[in-house]
């Protein structure tokens, strides 16, 4: 590639990966099926006008989010999708995936892109089409997110979510 230029500056689309930190030693990497979709912002702003036509702006905070559709397969070390949903392991134990903040990073293979949401948790109510093998209705939400390029965050390399 050209001197300079970035895979990030060129390609679009490409392979996505999805991890899950899972405990001081656990890292669970799951398919997805085609893209994710990630909303970064962590507030919200709207507008309206008064009656008398003035411009009014209110701002409102609300957590990063990303929409994942996953593959129903395990994950890289045998962690199955469905128990990763149930159970999720940290420090403690196993606990309830509803009650665990996780550390979660997508990356974006072919662009060298990693999408990282800190202290998140994953909401919804999950689809499966047993035709495709596709899980829809599944969200990543969090406080913190950070994005990095080129395999490391920050000085973090992508796979080592700290």
């Amino acid at each position: 590639m050209a001197e300079g230029i970035d895979c990030a500056d060129v390609v679009i689309g490409g392979r996505v990966s999805f991890a899950i930190q899972n405990g001081p030693s656990g890292r669970a990497v799951f398919s997805t099926m085609g893209n994710a979709r990630i909303n970064p912002a962590t507030s919200e702003r709207t507008a309206g006008m008064t009656a008398n036509g003035k411009l009014w702006v209110t701002v409102a905070p609300r957590p990063a989010r990303a929409t994942v559709t996953f593959a129903n397969n395990k994950s890289n070390d045998g962690a199955d999708f469905w128990g990763m949903l149930a159970l999720v392991k940290n420090g403690t134990g196993p606990q309830p995936a509803a009650n665990c903040l996780l550390d979660v990073e997508i990356a974006e293979t072919d662009r060298g892109v990693i999408h990282i949401f800190k202290g998140a948790s994953i909401v919804g109510f999950p689809e499966l089409d047993t035709n495709s093998g596709e899980i829809t209705g599944l969200e990543v939400v969090s406080d913190t997110y950070l994005r990095g390029y080129n395999n490391t965050l920050n000085g973090v390399a992508s796979g080592s979510i700290q």
